[in-house]
């Protein structure tokens, strides 16, 4: 299931490249602490768990603002999944398991979310190209 999660967010970044271009090296920042606050109201993080997360959000996103866009599809995806993976490998060393189940459901929720936003553009090119 974590895999699939994983592929699936993967390819929603590659599929959607304007996901994965909106993260810049200006902004990436800004989005992990972002990230980082709502995992700690979320998951009730203490302060050590916290001072982890903020590191692991922003090592993260400092690296998906790098991935190169002149990487073709495959290769771009490969590496967000290689990206993913560390990220996901590196919260569930500092997550308890209750916080750790609790924070694939709450991604697992945002892949819904963008999955459907996916499908209604699908849908509206679909109409407008009629």
């Amino acid at each position: 299931m974590q895999k699939n999660i994983i592929i699936i967010v993967g390819l929603l970044l590659v599929l959607t490249k304007a996901s994965a271009q909106s993260i810049t090296s200006t902004n990436a920042a800004a989005i992990a602490t972002t990230e980082t606050d709502s995992m700690r109201v979320k998951l009730q993080l203490d302060s050590v768990q916290a001072l982890s997360v903020g590191d692991i959000q922003t090592r993260y996103y400092d690296s998906v603002a790098n991935v190169s866009p002149q990487l073709d599809a495959d290769a771009r995806k490969n590496r967000m999944h290689q990206l993913q993976t560390w990220r996901n490998t590196a919260l569930q060393t500092v997550l308890l398991p209750a916080q750790w189940a609790l924070h694939q459901q709450y991604m697992e929720e945002k892949r819904i979310v963008a999955e459907q936003r996916i499908q209604q553009r699908r849908e509206q090119r679909k109409t407008s190209g009629q």
